[in-house]
């Protein structure tokens, strides 16, 4: 992301900040306006180029996004009005749009003080769609579109996810289209990985996705938790899968760093050596 779209996101997150003395489905509807609004631009390269037009003073284009969101809260069109001031660029305003909805569904939960169990709900939904390849299939798949998908999302799992939770679920789904307009939008399962971490950020901790073969005992879990902590200098969030492919030992994930002590590595690694 350029310079100018991260000074946009950050303006933006400001304002969302100084909403104080609010209850958190305030945020939540924050969110479903901001997210209409990331729809609209992803929708239409006009509207983006005309919102991020250089010719156009700051005023004209805030002007234009209110008609244009004359139905939305005025939180949210301020929010993206003062983005807009840092003078985005029109291939990253949808981003800037998309990512202020996370951030507003992040302060929700952090006003909840429930940053972490949301994130161990899209942490269980990830690990589901991992482990159905047919699932994972129906979802991502880019040929369909994006409302079948988010529909088939809500069939299977509307009913056992929160509001903050179904709603980053749904963008996860719709991010995945073959328009690719928003940055960093991979893989559905690398979608909630992301969300899962940031949520946890907001939650003042920082996520190690571990895999194991057979459950942690809470010793154990405890000892790797302060190794971690320690490590890192930060409260550390364990969300542990148990993978029996892992066979034995365990393998670490924080942020970008992996740390693979399975016994099925290992065995690859022998092999690898005895053939060579």
């Amino acid at each position: 992301m350029r310079a100018s779209s991260r000074q946009a996101l950050e303006q933006g997150k400001a304002v969302l900040a100084q909403q104080t003395g609010v209850a958190a489905h305030s945020f939540y509807d924050w969110a479903d306006d901001l997210f209409v609004l990331s729809d609209l631009v992803q929708g239409s390269t006009r509207i983006a180029l005309a919102l991020t037009d250089p010719a156009r003073n700051h005023q004209d284009r805030a002007g234009l996004l209110a008609a244009l969101a004359d139905n939305l809260s005025e939180v949210a069109v301020t929010t993206v009005q003062t983005a807009l001031s840092a003078a985005p660029s029109s291939q990253e305003l949808p981003t800037v749009i998309e990512s202020l909805g996370e951030y507003a569904v992040q302060c929700g939960a952090q006003i909840e003080g429930k940053a972490i169990e949301i994130a161990d709900e899209i942490f269980a939904l990830e690990r589901f769609v991992r482990a159905n390849q047919q699932v994972r299939s129906a979802l991502s798949d880019r040929n369909r579109d994006s409302k079948y998908r988010v529909r088939l999302l809500k069939e299977l799992f509307g009913s056992s996810l929160s509001r903050p939770a179904t709603t980053l679920a749904v963008r996860a789904v719709s991010a995945v289209s073959r328009d690719g307009k928003l940055e960093n939008s991979v893989s559905l399962t690398g979608n909630l990985r992301h969300m899962r971490r940031d949520l946890a950020a907001a939650g003042d901790a920082l996520v190690a996705t571990v895999q194991v073969a057979t459950p942690l005992a809470d010793a154990q879990a405890e000892r790797l938790r302060d190794i971690l902590s320690r490590r890192y200098q930060k409260n550390i969030h364990l969300q542990v899968s148990v993978e029996p492919s892992v066979l034995g030992g365990m393998k670490v994930r924080v942020g970008s760093q992996i740390f693979d002590g399975s016994l099925a590595t290992i065995i690859q690694e022998t092999k690898q050596k005895l053939a060579g």
